[in-house]
């Protein structure tokens, strides 16, 4: 997407975006007035803080695989740190999601640096995580730095479309699903109907970037519009997706 066209997204994103003042569903206000404000939990002792500021400082170089742009080749540490790990403010958000709903099965699509996974992990500490790469250098970075951080996480290499029904099939059941990777339409909308097989009422999905594309956008519309999907929650960077059989259907643009 251009420049001008993230521009745009995000000026209709704010335009349509609501605050807890206009949300009247009890399970969503109670989620964005606990568990989206910023508290007073000190992140600076956090590994994922320390280990993006190591990856930050780290000018090595990479070759990297990309199933998702095609954007393959090398690259140093520092920039994908910069440009393609989560923000601070989104990874603090994914800690405090995991530390509300405590899922013991986390799946991770996407685990770059390790750094979204850090944070979940911080969010409980007793969670199953089994985050997946499709590039192995990459993934190889994210192991040192769990290695360094002591971090339990499982990290698989692969193509996701080759690695993944076996995962879930090991997993057996998921709670708490991040998918940040391969961000196209197609391949998102298959990820989900795949995971939902062992997903339950409660599991939470978390897509990252809805609005990185026309693409992304379109598969972000279908997956909330789907028959089975009783809220969804657009904050701009991250779209949350609940099941919840007991509520009406709501969907919701939130100002984050």
């Amino acid at each position: 997407m251009s420049v001008w066209s993230s521009v745009r997204a995000y000026l209709r994103y704010r335009r349509n975006a609501v605050s807890k003042h206009g949300v009247h569903s009890p399970f969503v206000f109670d989620l964005v007035t606990k568990t989206f404000p910023n508290d007073e939990t000190d992140f600076t002792t956090f590994p994922a803080e320390k280990w993006r500021e190591e990856c930050l400082a780290n000018n090595s170089t990479i070759n990297v695989l990309d199933f998702g742009t095609g954007k393959s080749g090398p690259r140093m540490i520092s920039a994908i740190a910069r440009r393609a790990a989560k923000s601070p403010k989104e990874g603090r958000l994914l800690y405090r999601i995991v530390k509300r709903f405590q899922p013991e099965n986390i799946l991770e699509l996407g685990t770059s640096l390790g750094i979204s996974a850090m944070y979940m992990r911080a969010g409980n500490p007793d969670a199953k995580i089994i985050t997946l790469e499709g590039c192995p250098e990459t993934a190889r970075i994210a192991r040192e730095g769990f290695s360094k951080h002591h971090i339990a996480a499982d990290v698989r290499v692969g193509d996701f479309s080759a690695t993944l029904t076996g995962i879930l099939q090991e997993m057996k059941t998921v709670d708490l699903v991040y998918i940040d990777g391969n961000h196209r339409r197609k391949p998102t909308l298959e990820y989900f109907a795949l995971i939902r097989k062992y997903a339950h009422n409660e599991t939470v999905f978390i897509f990252d970037d809805i609005h990185w594309s026309v693409e992304m956008e379109e598969a972000w519309k279908t997956i909330a519009a789907d028959p089975d999907v009783h809220v969804s929650l657009d904050v701009f960077h991250f779209g949350l997706v609940f099941f919840r059989s007991q509520q009406v259907k709501e969907h919701f643009v939130l100002r984050w």
